[in-house]
This record gives C-alpha cells, sequence and structure tokens, in this order.
C-alpha cells in the first residue's frame, strides 16, 4: 500500500482578552489546584476527606519495561510494541496490577473501585482521597485511559478472551499504564497480546469525553471580576440529594448581588440556590457544596495532603459510585483574560489523519481538558480557555498531532507561548 503523505499547515490563533471587556464569561473553564500539598498539610482545596484507600481486588503481577524519562516514545501516535523494547526503556516489574477498592469516609461505608493511573507513585491502605479533576491530575493521556474504562472490566465483561477476574483487570491496568507511564508488557507475559490488542482498539475510538460531573455540583465553576463581590454561583443538587451543604474559603456568601442577605457557613440550601460571593481580603476564593451524590466512572480521586506523606498514587474511578461529594467553584478577584486556541487543517490529505490532542499550560499547570479534535477532521476549529489572570505566561502544545502509519503530518513548530494581555492577538 502506498504511503499518503498529508500536508497540512498548523495555524495557532491566540487571542487574550481583558476581563474587564467581557460582559458575560459563559463557559468559564475549570482552574486547576495543584496537588500534593506539603505532608501535614490539610488538604488544598479545604475540602474533607472523602475516599480511603482500603485494599486491592482483582488483579495479578505483571512483568515489563517502562520508558525512560528522556524518552520520547509517544503512545498514540506510535502504538504498542511488537517486541521488548531494547533501548529507551527500564525493567519494572509489578507485583499487583488491578482494580484497587477504595471506602467512602462518610460513614456509609459505600466502596469504590478503582485503577491507578500513576504507576511510580505508591499508595496503600488508609491514605486519604478527595475527589479532583483529570487537569489536577497532571497525568498524560487521560482521556485515552478514560476510554479504556469505558469499553472493559469491570464496566463491561471485555476483555472476553480472559475468563479469569484477576487476569482481567490485570490486562485492563496494564492497557492504563501504557498511555499514562508509558508501561510495555514483556512478551513473555501472558497478558502481553491481550493488552496489545485492548490498547489497538482503544486508540481506534480515539480520546474519551471528560466524564460528568458528580450530581451535586457548582456552576459556572470559575467567575473572575475586578470587584469584591461575585455571582451568582448556582448550587445543583439531584438523583440522591435534593440540597447541599455550602461553605465558603476566603469570602461571605449571600443570596442576593448587593451582599445584604448573608448565608452562614454550613447552611443547607435547596438545589437551584443561587450565591454571591462577597471578597474577604484574599484575591482568590472557593464556593464548596456539599452533598449525598452520584460520582461517573472517569472521575479522579487525589490525595489529599493529610496522611503526613508528600505524594500518593493518582486513582480513577472504574464506575460510577454514591457517597457524600464536595464539589468546588472559584471566585477570582482579579482581572482575567480568555486564551483561544484555534488550528486549521487543510491539505491534500486532511481528513485522512488520526485524532489530535493539544494541551494548554498557564503558570506551568495544565488548563482546561485537552482540545481533542476527532479523527478525519478537517478546516477550522477553536477552543475557548477562560479565566486566566492577566500577565500569565501560556504554552500550547500540539501533544498528538494525527500522524497515523499512513499519513505523515508535516507542520509548523508544535509549541506556541504567549503571556495573556490586555486586548493583545497573536496567530500563527
Amino acid at each position: 500500500m502506498s504511503r499518503i503523505v498529508q500536508r497540512f499547515r498548523m495555524r495557532i490563533a491566540l487571542t487574550m482578552i481583558a476581563a474587564a471587556a467581557i460582559a458575560v464569561l459563559a463557559a468559564p473553564a475549570a482552574w486547576a489546584t495543584p496537588v500534593p500539598t506539603p505532608p501535614g498539610a490539610s488538604p488544598s482545596a479545604g475540602a474533607p476527606t472523602q475516599m480511603r484507600m482500603s485494599g486491592t481486588g482483582s488483579g495479578q503481577g505483571v512483568t515489563g519495561f517502562i520508558a525512560d524519562a528522556g524518552n520520547s516514545f509517544d503512545p498514540v501516535t506510535e502504538g504498542y510494541p511488537t517486541g521488548n523494547p531494547t533501548t529507551g526503556f527500564s525493567p519494572k516489574n509489578e507485583g499487583f496490577a488491578g482494580v484497587i477498592f477504595g471506602t467512602a469516609t462518610d460513614g456509609s461505608n459505600t466502596q469504590l473501585r478503582l485503577y491507578c493511573f500513576d504507576i511510580n507513585t505508591d499508595t496503600y491502605p488508609g491514605i486519604n482521597y478527595i475527589l479532583g479533576s483529570w487537569n489536577a491530575s497532571n497525568v498524560p493521556n487521560v482521556n485515552y485511559v478514560a476510554q479504556v474504562l469505558n469499553n472493559y472490566f469491570p464496566q463491561t465483561n471485555e476483555p472476553a478472551a480472559l475468563t479469569d477476574p484477576n487476569q482481567k483487570a490485570a490486562a485492563v491496568q496494564a492497557a492504563i499504564w501504557f498511555f499514562s507511564d508509558r508501561y510495555v508488557l514483556n512478551t513473555s507475559d501472558p497478558l502481553h497480546d491481550v493488552v496489545s490488542g485492548i490498547v489497538a482498539a482503544v486508540i481506534a475510538m480515539g480520546p474519551a469525553a471528560p466524564p460528568d460531573p458528580p450530581s451535586v455540583k457548582i456552576t459556572p465553576d470559575t467567575l473572575s471580576g475586578t470587584g469584591s463581590i461575585l455571582g451568582p454561583f448556582t448550587v445543583t443538587a439531584s438523583g440522591p440529594a435534593t440540597a447541599a451543604s455550602v461553605t465558603a474559603i476566603g469570602a461571605d456568601m449571600f443570596r442576593d448581588a448587593g451582599a445584604t442577605d448573608q448565608i452562614p457557613t454550613g447552611t443547607t440550601v435547596p438545589s437551584g440556590t443561587q450565591i454571591w460571593l462577597k471578597q474577604t481580603g484574599q484575591s482568590a476564593a472557593l464556593l464548596q457544596a456539599t452533598a449525598k451524590a452520584t460520582v461517573p466512572q472517569n472521575n479522579v480521586y487525589l490525595y489529599d495532603g493529610t496522611n503526613g506523606v508528600p505524594d500518593a498514587q493518582r486513582l480513577i474511578l472504574a464506575q460510577d459510585a454514591t457517597l457524600t461529594t464536595t464539589v468546588n467553584a472559584k471566585a477570582l478577584f482579579t482581572q482575567t483574560g480568555s486564551l483561544i486556541v484555534q488550528k486549521t487543517i487543510t491539505g491534500p490529505a486532511a481528513g485522512k489523519q488520526g485524532a489530535v490532542t493539544i494541551n494548554v499550560r498557564c503558570g506551568g499547570i495544565l488548563v482546561g481538558d485537552p482540545f481533542d479534535i476527532p479523527a478525519g477532521s478537517t478546516g477550522t476549529t477553536s477552543k475557548t480557555y477562560d479565566n486566566i489572570p492577566v500577565g500569565t505566561s501560556c504554552t500550547v502544545t500540539e501533544i498528538h498531532d494525527g500522524q497515523t502509519s499512513t499519513v505523515t503530518v508535516w507542520f509548523a513548530p508544535a509549541t506556541a507561548a504567549v503571556t495573556v494581555a490586555v486586548a493583545r492577538s497573536m496567530s500563527r
């Protein structure tokens, strides 16, 4: 089969708009909270521990190799190696690969089933966790990890070729580690071929969409402005709960825009309640809502910093769970802007390329969810990242360029950096 060479040009248009020039922020992006917190510190988001690692379920040991730090190997574009890697990888055998159990700390003893997507960090029974986000996990290819979970054990009976639950769980975990940590099974490992098949199928499917938020939520998740009062935030609770307990950190809560009807900390409010936050001296504040909520599969749990260790393994939910959950929204009492990332695909082979993924980092932190462009797309698509403080340096990086075994992608340099400023734009 002849090789198709795709020639398309990449254009990234970055437009920064001062917050003062934005009348309505229709869909603010989620704001990343760095994790973990220093040893012995309270949770970085101020939320109580929601889940505690309590043991392991189905699974078994695996043998393999992990990519070295300086290795440029990309799981999505290069796929699963057919043989054992000889350079750029180091041997790494894992005593357990499989389902991890977590127990809710709300008194219900609800058991959660999770997988690790952070092979080089440890966890153990007793480590405390709070609900996090894909962004805050700071793990690459989490959208492909989610696609594994959408289609394989325990969400489905796949891989059906394996009948032992321990093997199924270990194979799924090994496929997750391939995307998150560039971990490859030894060809002598009995699960090698099954895992290779899972990976190929998932790459063909493309990246999964971010998970739905818990059934308790605050919208928008970020508001910014130059005044001392920001709002409204709307608290919504559904499913197991019709109300939520609300708390603010760094601000006072009110039922009105004039900040005359104060809401005491810990008040339980009905679903649909609107809340305004009044600044109490800090440049940022946090609004929290706590309720019994359903947390959909593919949400992540992150170490809450309360066990006296510097870090703990990031975990991703393998099946929906119902437990007392705290969600956050952020108020930024500062001037902010918006970053618009635009991608244009043209050329004779446009539409034959694979999926494209673009990441945005501002101030060194991943911002929002990945900008995923499905395989076969043509023309121009864009994604807007809101509520970025003016003066923040942002880097836009195309981590997957759509190259496949039959399509070679030629493009301009795939990284662009810019500082968010007032009424300024840049295109390349």
